[in-house]
């Protein structure tokens, strides 16, 4: 037994050890996914710290990838392509969903826009921009796995949070809101948690050789608007909810008897005209 003020030696990790914990962590965070679908959104924190384990490094602390080597694989990139000239809000990872419930953000998963991914480096993956705001914030992955998983509640609760990521977390500040059936306006809440589990499917499909979600979280059927310079995927049926429009429309006035942005086919005086 050690004695007081003494530190017992450490023993390293064996390599089968470390692709037992590589496994351990992947089945962990396919777990935390599956409550995900399941409606349990506040287990983003988790998957974020899971993330946080299996890729980042820092001077003091080595990913699992790092230990066993294996920064150098491709990872999966399904982020949508940011048009540059658009001056509206940018969500590279997540769509929003119509349902009777009313409208959220949801990953995209396997259903693309633009029907397939590409691998990538992981620097490349890591340091991509998937989030610029109405203010021109931009996020990258690592920055939101890692706001989420080291300050906001994954493994540590900062008493202060960065500006920027409270106002994208709690301040909508891509500054989208979904029309209610009373004529009212509510603005779309967490799109952190969204694009953290889509963070978790690209990793998934990155390190599980052929791994596909549950077929109860691939039933989304999509339809592209533009609305107001900014591209947005819809789930569902777009006719059947309330329009999903930015709470602050380009200056560009649609005229009345031009389609209605909505995605209903109605001309806009007869629609929310």
């Amino acid at each position: 037994m050690d004695g007081p003020g003494k530190m017992s030696n450490k023993v390293p990790r064996t390599i089968p050890e470390l692709e037992q914990e590589l496994n351990d962590q992947l089945e962990l965070l396919r777990l935390d996914v599956a409550n995900y679908d399941a409606g349990k959104e506040i287990v983003a924190k988790s998957i974020a710290t899971k993330l946080r384990v299996l890729v980042h490094d820092t001077e003091k602390s080595h990913s699992l990838l790092g230990q066993l080597s294996k920064r150098g694989i491709l990872f999966h990139d399904t982020a949508n392509e940011m048009d540059l000239r658009s001056v509206g809000t940018y969500s590279g990872l997540i769509n929003i969903n119509l349902s009777t419930d009313g409208a959220k953000y949801k990953p995209f998963l396997d259903n693309l826009p633009q029907g397939s991914s590409q691998q990538i480096a992981f620097d490349d993956w890591w340091n991509a921009v998937v989030f610029l705001d109405k203010d021109r914030n931009s996020f990258s992955r690592k920055e939101l796995v890692l706001a989420l998983a080291n300050q906001d509640g994954g493994a540590h609760v900062a008493r202060e949070l960065g500006e920027k990521y409270t106002n994208l977390s709690r301040q909508n500040s891509l500054n989208w809101h979904a029309g209610t059936r009373d004529g009212s306006w509510a603005p779309l809440a967490n799109p952190h948690y969204a694009a953290i589990r889509q963070i978790a499917h690209e990793v998934l499909k990155s390190l599980i050789p052929g791994y596909t979600p549950p077929a109860t979280t691939t039933r989304a059927t999509f339809e592209g608007i533009q609305i107001a310079g900014m591209s947005m995927g819809i789930v569902g049926e777009p006719h059947s909810y309330p329009a999903i429009l930015p709470s602050k429309p380009s200056q560009d006035k649609i005229g009345r008897n031009d389609l209605c942005p909505c995605g209903r086919g109605k001309k806009y005086k007869k629609c929310h005209g």
